[in-house]
């Protein structure tokens, strides 16, 4: 993309993340996706586009912060994984991961 834009012109790269955890083995899991945002000069505009969230969408975000924006936590164990993961023992907790 540099030798068709120019190394001067990347504005942005933006990672997705696509899953959770994965167990590929011998390597970390690949679980996201890149976009690289180029422009074709130092002149460009951004046109933002906004269109209302569908409500099962927003339904899955129960927790709001003082700004209003809404957001969920997850759970990153590997709760009820059995026969593998990596066990762990933290502040009285065992569990795998």
């Amino acid at each position: 993309m540099d030798e068709v834009f120019g190394y001067d012109n990347l504005v942005n790269e933006i990672v997705w993340q696509r899953a959770f955890g994965h167990s590929d083995s011998q390597r970390y899991g690949v679980n996201t996706d890149s976009i690289l945002f180029y422009a074709q000069s130092e002149k460009w505009s951004w046109n933002q586009s906004h269109l209302p969230y569908d409500v099962n969408y927003v339904e899955r975000f129960r927790k709001c912060d003082t700004d209003g924006h809404r957001w969920m936590d997850d759970n990153l164990t590997a709760y009820g994984l059995s026969g593998g993961g990596y066990e762990y023992f933290y502040k009285g907790v065992f569990g795998y991961w």
